[in-house]
């Protein structure tokens, strides 16, 4: 049932209710010592994200004494799951006092909206490599982002000690996103830049071995951003895409509502995750999403569809133009873009210069460098473990 309460009103009443009492159990619990511990935080889903899985266990090898807390909840817009996100924040209050460092791939209201204890890092490893479109703060009031006074009364993206950024060539954007400034960026990647590299034969051996209907085929994946407050139908692209020497995957952000899923079903692969199908694909087609950065990772062509180019400029807005970037390959046009992608070559001198200007300077190492940061600020405190790796 929708939760009526989400008034205006009703999440005031809420936040100051999360606020009152979280922080003063949370007074209470920082007097426990602090741990050989890790918290690990996320909204994305039930389940840790591969980031979080690659971090954990890199960490465990690494040092096995190291305690690991994962709490991992996705929350909706109904009473069932904001009452069961409400008990797990405070669940965290706990283990927020009792670690050494905390790991967020999104924003987690008690970590921005309390003070905590000096020796606790806070490390903001979002879940996107690089900052292709407008998030946080840069689309404050605007329509796929947060309200202003919403945002406020969350302190939203307060906190941080670190941000894990993608090229260098975007800290302006991580900074103009979270609020905070350049000498709080890590420019490593995320760990599933190791996890694309290391894995796409073996991918590739996966999907086929599931799904042996597309062997011999060029495998095209459709993976387009968030678009919130619609439902998006993907029946168009399903309908139009040929199908005697190609075989086109759908993957949905998951966050999105789509129309007809029954209907897309079928091309939705859902055996398979977003990034062992991006490991395995042929050819990527996308948007404003930062998969387009994990692409390039793999050095795959990529192709923009921007049917609500406009509109969504107005909307969400974008930090990377692809029609400036990638001009051969941006399309408007359903028709002209798959007139492109199976009659014209790729210009692959364009995606060459965007894997350079957007890519971190090493790749491969996000896992290990994010591993001795973390370790580095257990084993050394929280300032100096900052310095040997932020000053590096």
């Amino acid at each position: 049932m929708k939760f009526d309460a989400l008034s205006p009103t009703g999440i005031s009443r809420l936040i100051s209710f999360l606020k009152f009492f979280a922080d003063k159990l949370y007074r209470l619990m920082k007097r426990l010592p602090s741990k050989n511990k890790v918290i690990f935080l996320s909204r994305q889903s039930d389940k840790p994200g591969l980031d979080f899985l690659l971090l954990r266990d890199e960490l465990l090898r690494r040092d096995p004494s190291v305690k690991i807390v994962m709490i991992t909840k996705r929350l909706e817009k109904n009473l069932t799951s904001i009452i069961r996100f409400v008990w797990y924040t405070f669940v965290s209050l706990y283990h927020l006092a009792t670690s050494s460092v905390c790991v967020l791939d999104s924003y987690w209201p008690v970590v921005s909206m309390l003070q905590h204890k000096e020796s606790l890092t806070v490390i903001q490893m979002w879940h996107a490599i690089g900052k292709m479109k407008q998030s946080g703060y840069q689309t404050l009031g605007k329509k796929y982002g947060r309200k202003e006074d919403l945002a406020e009364a969350m302190d939203m993206h307060k906190g941080y000690d670190v941000v894990i950024a993608g090229a260098d060539s975007m800290n302006d954007y991580y900074c103009a996103s979270f609020g905070v400034e350049k000498e709080q960026l890590l420019n490593i990647g995320l760990p599933r830049i190791d996890y694309l590299i290391e894995n796409r034969k073996s991918n590739r051996d996966l999907l086929l071995t599931i799904y042996p209907q597309l062997k011999g085929k060029t495998i095209v994946l459709y993976a387009p951003t968030f678009r919130r407050g619609i439902a998006i139908d993907y029946s168009r692209v399903v309908k139009a895409f040929p199908t005697d020497k190609y075989a086109l995957i759908v993957k949905p952000h998951p966050n999105q509502s789509v129309k007809n899923k029954e209907e897309l079903l079928p091309y939705m692969y859902s055996n398979l995750p977003t990034i062992a199908v991006l490991d395995a694909c042929d050819i990527v087609i996308t948007d404003f999403s930062a998969i387009s950065f994990e692409a390039a990772v793999l050095n795959k062509p990529i192709y923009f569809y921007l049917y609500d180019y406009e509109d969504y400029l107005a909307t969400n807005g974008v930090n990377i133009n692809p029609y400036e970037e990638m001009p051969n390959s941006v399309f408007k046009s359903l028709n002209k873009l798959i007139r492109a992608i199976t009659t014209k070559p790729y210009d692959m001198e364009a995606l060459q210069g965007f894997r350079e200007r957007y890519l971190p300077a090493q790749m491969g190492q996000s896992t290990k460098r994010l591993t001795k940061l973390i370790l580095d600020c257990i084993r050394y405190g929280k300032q100096e473990g900052l310095n040997r790796n932020l000053n590096n």
